[in-house]
């Protein structure tokens, strides 16, 4: 017999034999890389199980002597060639993946030049498919929910098939979102009541959001994105929100859900005031509340202190009565509605007004103004601005003019003629035109006015009238001399 190879464990059987009947053998060995199994003996046959337990090859050399009595015959040498057993190594040895995609197995063994098979065991999963090579790079999708591939991977080398191994792959669907994604329409300060659900139990929700001319919307978790949403100007605004299934560790597909937002019809009322007269029970002036709104595209509900007004139903409406006003006014195109509430108060005109004149003569002379009334007033010395204050003071000489109204409106009276006086501290009566006579002129609207003039001793030198020329400083025609006057007027306050 020629040498030959075997595996590990496997019986290398020789059969000896001679062309001298009646010869006998005998043999000796030779092991390497610890070959075990291998011993001398006798006889007509080696039969015998050897054993590699390392990763080389190895090998066992029987010399057979053979012989005839006792005559030794020529001996021969049969080499048997020993191959390892090959230990596949698989990493990983378990591996989950999510539905879609590819496992990721790598191959190895304590033997060179191995090589690798593996046939699959699949429940619920798809794309498993036996084959040969150094990794396993499948795209595996699970069919409903969790499935397995088991890969049992079995290593040869040299024609000596190892033990083999088995690889589970646990394949996790991916979850699928099941939304709208294009809500109807909701209006300003409303909620966005979106629900969330998926066909794989225990699914979990992450979303984004990004605004445009919306306020309120935020990034988040959960089975509903319930969010109250502000418009920030005049025109239609959205939210939208991108939102990721997630199911034992594996994201799904997300999905857009974009979220329309109308603005709220924003109408225009002010507080305001209706002027009544308390004695004969009417108005005296009304107060229109002006919503700003198109009556073409909208539509109008006023109510007075909670009460729908009959009939009230246009962009306007004029107050006749004070009370609490209630606009409920809706976009006919949108349907949105919106609610503004204003304050109409009762404001009654002031009966009547008189004025006081102090500091008469001075330079700095005062006046007051007294009403009878309740308001809040507003006073204008002649053509100055008006001010709130009832006093004028460092008033001019001259017939002044003080007009009363109030913030309201309701108010207006006119207070005329009333005369602030100053009088010359001296003239020079010296025929140069200038300062040439002495009077009153401030009082020269009063008719019946009249003035008298004294010397020092008290006697009565001219009576004179504000309205006329005045005082030229002579008596009878006579000039009098150069000194201090006195002097005493009647007059209307």
């Amino acid at each position: 017999t020629g040498n030959f190879a075997i595996c590990t464990d496997e019986n290398a059987v020789i059969g000896i034999s001679s062309n001298v009947a009646g010869a006998t053998y005998t043999w000796n060995v030779v092991a390497t890389n610890g070959i075990q199994g291998a011993v001398g003996g006798t006889g007509t046959e080696i039969n015998q199980t050897l054993i590699n337990n390392s990763n080389q090859v190895g090998t066992v050399t029987y010399t057979v002597t053979p012989y005839n009595g006792n005559c030794q015959g020529t001996p021969k040498t049969v080499v048997v060639t020993v191959y390892p057993k090959p230990t596949i190594i698989a990493t990983p040895t378990q591996e989950a993946v999510c539905s879609g995609n590819q496992t990721n197995i790598s191959l190895s063994s304590n033997v060179a030049n191995t090589t690798y098979s593996w046939t699959v065991i699949a429940n619920g999963v798809t794309g498993a498919l036996p084959g040969s090579g150094s990794q396993i790079q499948q795209t595996l999708n699970a069919v409903g929910f969790v499935g397995t591939v088991e890969y049992i991977i079995t290593p040869t080398v040299n024609g000596c098939v190892g033990d083999p191994t088995s690889v589970l792959v646990t394949v996790t669907p991916t979850p699928e979102i099941f939304a709208n994604s294009n809500p109807p329409a909701i209006c300003s300060e409303s909620f966005t009541g979106i629900s969330l659900s998926a066909s794989i139990p225990g699914t979990t929700f992450e979303w984004t959001v990004v605004e445009n001319g919306v306020e309120g919307a935020f990034a988040g978790t959960g089975s509903e994105i319930n969010q109250q949403l502000f418009t920030t100007g005049n025109s239609q605004g959205t939210a939208i929100y991108i939102v990721t299934p997630y199911s034992n560790g594996c994201a799904g597909n997300p999905i857009t859900i974009r979220v329309r937002v109308n603005p709220l019809p924003l109408s225009r009322l002010k507080d305001g005031y209706i002027c009544f007269d308390p004695i004969t029970n009417t108005v005296i002036s009304s107060y229109e509340l002006t919503s700003g709104l198109s009556a073409a595209s909208h539509t109008f509900v006023w109510s007075l202190d909670g009460v729908v007004i009959p009939g009230a139903t246009a962009a306007t409406y004029t107050a006749e009565q004070g009370g609490e006003y209630t606009l409920q006014v809706t976009n006919n195109n949108t349907n949105c509605t919106a609610i503004q509430t204003v304050f109409v108060s009762e404001s009654y005109p002031a009966v009547s007004a008189t004025y006081a004149l102090t500091n008469y003569f001075e330079s700095a002379q005062t006046i007051t103004i007294s009403v009878v009334g309740d308001g809040d007033y507003i006073y204008q010395l002649d053509d100055f601005a008006p001010q709130k204050s009832n006093v004028f003071n460092n008033v001019l000489p001259g017939t002044h003019t003080v007009t009363i109204t109030d913030e309201q409106g309701c108010t207006y009276i006119v207070i005329e003629n009333i005369t602030t006086m100053q009088y010359p501290n001296f003239f020079t009566p010296n025929g140069d035109g200038i300062n040439d006579t002495w009077n009153i002129w401030s009082l020269s609207n009063q008719q019946n006015a009249l003035i008298y003039i004294y010397d020092r001793h008290g006697k009565l030198i001219k009576q004179i009238s504000p309205r006329g020329q005045g005082w030229d400083g002579t008596i009878n025609g006579t000039e009098l001399p150069s000194t201090d006057y006195w002097f005493s007027v009647e007059y209307l306050e």
